[in-house]
């Protein structure tokens, strides 16, 4: 998700300079020199707590609105299972999903202070590239996107993980909203469940491959793809418009409207606190 407000704000900074004129947004930078493991951001998340969860190419970090603390992965104590932090998920009982480019994913249990390892060396896990992790309150479960490796579901209730796998191919992201759930793979497009694995594109055809997903509060479905566009699907899955960054200025209306009702909620909601927007 991270991906994708990094190239809307991108787009907004190019595209609404009279808009800009018009907001007071605060917006506080950190880097390594502040205390981050590493530059190289991959996904940010905040807790029912009030933290800003921030996993990076070379650690977690755990930003309390001052300062950073770093979980590493090391091998002869309990702790994060790989230090390249691919996704984040926070579920209803808030313990916090961590997935990695290595070695599987975990969870952390705030109260204990400990992390739970899922690799495939203690559990029927098909890859150990994690591209995405879901939180699916309906099913209660978590959707495992894996790189290589298909879709799997881990029950939440039985801390398992499901050995069934929805698809071989590589999924990027996953997206769930009430009882409806949306699946990114390579050349499918935008799939529900039943159709993971179907009726796949051409490669280099638009909006193929997408790698990351939004679905807004009027369920619309914004999805970021690999062709340097920004696609508008419906709750259904169908393609409804493009937009190509090519570097015109047509965007400005639309700008507007993603900034009133995508951007805004997700620094509100999910990076915000005491009134203060962070970009890491």
């Amino acid at each position: 998700m991270i991906k994708f407000f990094k190239s809307l704000l991108l787009f907004l900074v190019f595209t609404l300079p009279a808009l800009a004129d018009s907001l007071t947004i605060n917006l506080n930078e950190f880097t390594a020199n502040d205390g981050l493991s590493d530059n190289q951001t991959n996904c940010v998340i905040q807790d029912k707590y009030g933290f800003i969860w921030i996993g990076t190419k070379d650690g977690l970090n755990r930003f309390d609105g001052k300062s950073f603390q770093v979980f590493k992965f090391q091998s002869d104590k309990n702790s994060v299972s790989g230090n390249n932090i691919t996704c984040l998920e926070v579920t209803d009982d808030s313990l916090l999903w961590i997935g990695t480019a290595s070695n599987g994913f975990c969870s952390y249990n705030y109260k204990t202070n400990t992390f739970q390892n899922y690799h495939a060396r203690n559990s029927p896990l098909r890859a150990e590239y994690i591209n995405d992790l879901a939180f699916d309150k309906v099913r209660n479960c978590i959707w495992v996107a894996m790189n290589n490796g298909g879709l799997q579901q881990f029950d939440l209730k039985n801390k398992k993980l499901n050995p069934y796998v929805y698809s071989i191919n590589s999924y990027y992201a996953v997206a769930v909203k009430d009882t409806i759930s949306l699946f990114a793979g390579i050349i499918e497009s935008l799939k529900k469940l039943d159709n993971v694995g179907r009726n796949k594109g051409m490669v280099g055809d638009t909006a193929t491959t997408i790698n990351t997903i939004y679905i807004d509060n009027d369920l619309n479905v914004w999805c970021g793809a690999w062709d340097n566009a920004l696609h508008l699907f419906n709750i259904h899955g169908k393609r409804l418009q493009s937009y190509i960054f090519d570097g015109t200025s047509k965007f400005k209306n639309l700008a507007k409207r993603l900034f009133q009702f995508l951007l805004m909620p997700a620094i509100t909601s999910g990076v915000e606190q005491n009134h203060q927007a962070y970009l890491f």
